[in-house]
């Protein structure tokens, strides 16, 4: 038998517990008054519909009843006919079709009352609950808000008592996705349990380079197949969500060119990127697919792609004008969908190029044009150009917080039909895509909240962390802990033997300098410094600039940024300007030696002040209780560190051993590391020794269930956060023990020949 001596846990109740208690409504409704009495919830609760219910109806008691199951509650339904009384029931449904709905919210039933296009109101008081919806859409997306209002309390389960009225302020609220082979796995996931319950309507499925019968010689291993798309569908669909297919033809079309096929039809065989607008043969293989596509999906639009058209060179006009081939073009593919009676959509960008707008009043004004931008909100008025000449609009924002806040604004106050959150994390997205490409991800808990609700809450100062509202939704890995379970806290005081802030919020990273004084190039850091002569930097748009002076940083973010008299400005482009977003922190020293820059962040930094704020003592945080060292009662030390393959000595050893002598079902690891690695890299691993000598591994793997606290790009998706500030988290880990039964001897903490070291703040198991 293997044992350490001494008692190393103490006891703690309650180890996890729910972290919905039924106040934070994900996107924020328009109108919410809170009550002072709840409705209880009972063990049976009846749910009250029409006696001809929408399918939209039966669709909200269906995820009604998905969240009363983890809250250990059934239901049952009741035609309205069938009630005499509807106190302790659940009342769903229009006005129109519910007699009930109508009977205990008479203001759904006042036509001078009424709210735009799905919207709802939700009144829950100690009698009942009423989600009355001014349309089947409206009732489905008030039951996703009555999910959320649903807590356990000492009481038992409740629905928080409130009176909402609620409506979103765009009719189109839309994700747009690349399909792929694992999209069972992924996209049907999202579907159903993150667009739904965020309220959005409308999926943009990218669907090009799925399995086409007309051309299998395009085919890859890693397409989505043709039954995979109706899955998907079908699913949207079931969950109010309307599909739009987009196929991208003109430009970005390096698919149709897969393997040299189809080179005659291209506009430079040698780039294979486009295809020739004024070769008939194009316009047979677009149709082809084209038909195939809507007789998939009998969609009401086809998104046609269309963007940067001419990014790999100029397009073959035959002495003709660009805009008016473009725009012949786009009729011809227009026309033919309308012959199917199908609508179009389309990228913007090319079509608002000075050589082309011109002549955009000769199009169809029933294309809708989505116009995309992701950052320069100095262009975001251009979207009324199109408005001008009678287009429909949708706007489309990517990942970056700032960019989906301000485009969402702007779009609203210029009373466009929608928005779009766009995902590019690859053109077959799997699994791997949401470790890889997480903040593409963690991107949509902000779509919903801001093309819901634009104005209801500011991006500064969300009551939530977006990455942590992901991981719930998701739940991609099952939590088997029962909530109100017993546990305990490893007493790390005994092997503390690093302060987490100095650790974790005092980091150096390095990168080469390209150049000094020069103009900017592709994936290029340059420093621009009074030397060159002029009063600022004079780049472009496409990058990203951080102010440097008297050595330490006091700006971030634009360009063509004015050039400091006693400073410099450090401008990346590419890869070099996602490097600044990533390293760059106000008041971060600066320094450069050579071709060298540094990097550095210290006590005056938020890396540092922030966990210096972490609370102390038992805690709880995400839900998990968690007994946080104080540092000023345990020498300054309030860590277990583990020294990786980094710079420098710490003196931190590379394994420490960690006493337990405690049984588990399952243990939660508070954890970071201090320095940011590849997706998927080894970072280390923590072995659970039991008492009779067998171990068990808990292999570390960054961007999967590790991510370095000053990493604000990436996000660990599988894993819930359970403390933030400023953008940064700590994550806790969940590990299931498979061998319950075996007392747990040691946890070994070791280091991975990784370029960071591991740092392990609190360490809780469950009985």
């Amino acid at each position: 038998m293997i044992w350490a001596s001494g008692a190393y846990t103490v006891p703690l109740d309650d180890v996890v517990e729910p972290a919905q208690d039924g106040h934070m409504l994900i996107p924020l409704p328009q109108s919410v008054t809170w009550l002072d009495g709840d409705f209880a919830v009972g063990t049976d609760v009846p749910i009250v519909v029409a006696d001809d219910p929408a399918p939209a109806d039966l669709a909200a008691v269906r995820d009604v009843n998905l969240t009363l199951a983890t809250f250990g509650i059934k239901s049952h339904v009741i035609r309205a006919s069938d009630v005499q009384d509807p106190k302790g029931a659940i009342v769903l449904g229009q006005a129109a079709t519910n007699p009930w709905v109508a009977r205990l919210l008479p203001t759904a039933a006042d036509a001078s009352s009424a709210l735009p296009a799905e919207g709802y109101w939700l009144w829950a008081t100690p009698d009942a609950v009423v989600v009355a919806g001014v349309d089947p859409r409206g009732t489905y997306w008030g039951a996703q808000t009555l999910r959320q209002l649903l807590a356990r309390t000492d009481q038992g389960v409740v629905v928080r008592g409130v009176k909402i009225s609620d409506w979103p302020d765009f009719p189109l609220r839309a994700l747009h996705m690349f399909p792929s082979y694992e999209s069972d796995r992924l996209h049907l996931k999202i579907v159903t349990d993150v667009m739904a319950p965020l309220k959005f309507n409308t999926l943009i499925l990218q669907v090009e380079q799925s399995k086409w019968d007309s051309h299998p010689e395009l085919w890859t291993s890693n397409a989505a197949s043709k039954e995979m798309l109706v899955k998907l569908a079908e699913a949207a669909r079931q969950h109010q969500i309307e599909v739009i297919p987009l196929v991208n033809l003109f430009g970005h079309m390096e698919w149709a060119f897969r393997g040299g096929n189809n080179l005659s039809m291209s506009a430079d065989p040698a780039k294979a990127y486009a295809y020739d607008p004024l070769n008939p043969a194009s316009y047979a293989f677009a149709e082809q697919i084209l038909s195939e596509v809507i007789e998939l999906f009998h969609p009401r639009y086809v998104h046609i792609g269309h963007d940067e058209v001419r990014m790999n060179g100029p397009i073959p006009t035959h002495g003709r004008p660009f805009g008016q081939v473009f725009v012949d073009e786009v009729k011809r593919l227009h026309d033919y969908l309308a012959s199917c009676g199908v609508g179009t959509m389309m990228w913007a960008d090319e079509a608002l190029k000075p050589d082309v707008y011109p002549y955009l009043s000769q199009l169809p004004k029933d294309i809708v044009m989505v116009y995309w931008n992701y950052g320069d909100s100095a262009t975001y008025s251009d979207m009324t150009k199109l408005q001008r000449l009678g287009f429909p609009v949708l706007a489309a924002a990517w990942y970056d917080p700032q960019n989906i806040e301000e485009l969402t604004r702007t779009a609203k106050s210029y009373q466009v039909q929608g928005m779009v959150g766009t995902t590019w994390a690859g053109f077959f997205p799997g699994m791997e895509s949401l470790y890889r490409a997480s903040r593409q991800y963690v991107a949509y808990v902000l779509d919903a909240e801001f093309f819901w609700n634009a104005y209801g809450r500011n991006r500064a100062a969300l009551p939530y962390d977006p990455a942590a509202v992901l991981s719930s939704l998701l739940s991609l890995v099952p939590r088997s802990v029962d909530y109100q379970k017993l546990g305990f806290s490893v007493d790390l005081k005994r092997v503390a033997n690093a302060n987490a802030a100095r650790l974790l919020g005092s980091v150096v990273v390095e990168r080469r300098i390209d150049g000094f004084n020069q103009p900017r190039g592709t994936n290029q850091l340059i420093v621009y410094t009074p030397a060159a002569g002029r009063s600022t930097t004079l780049t472009n748009k496409w990058g990203t600039e951080v102010s440097v002076e008297n050595g330490r940083i006091t700006a971030i973010g634009g360009n063509n940024r004015a050039i400091p008299a006693d400073g410099f400005v450090i401008s990346g482009h590419g890869e070099a300007s996602s490097w600044l977003v990533d390293n760059a922190v106000l008041g971060a020293r600066v320094i450069i030696s050579g071709q060298t820059l540094r990097l550095i962040t210290d006590d005056k930094t938020e890396p540092y002040t922030d966990l210096v704020a972490l609370p102390r003592g038992v805690q709880r945080l995400g839900g998990i209780r968690f007994d946080l060292i104080d540092p000023a009662q345990n020498g300054g030390l309030d860590a277990v560190a583990v020294q990786g393959d980094v710079p420098g000595d710490s003196g931190l050893p590379a394994r420490v051993r960690i006493p337990v002598n405690h049984k588990a079902s399952a243990l939660w690891f508070l954890q970071s590391a201090t320095h940011r690695l590849d997706t998927l890299a080894m970072a280390g691993s923590y072995t659970v020794i039991y008492s009779d000598g067998s171990k068990a591994g808990v292999p570390l793997l960054y961007g999967l269930n590790l991510i370095a606290w000053n990493d604000r790009t990436n996000v660990d998706v599988r894993d819930p956060s359970v403390w933030a500030r400023n953008g940064r988290r700590l994550y806790a880990l969940r590990w299931t023990n498979p061998n319950p039964d075996q007392p747990i001897a040691f946890v070994e903490m070791s280091a991975g020949y990784a370029d960071t070291s591991l740092v392990l703040l609190a360490l809780t198991g469950v009985e």
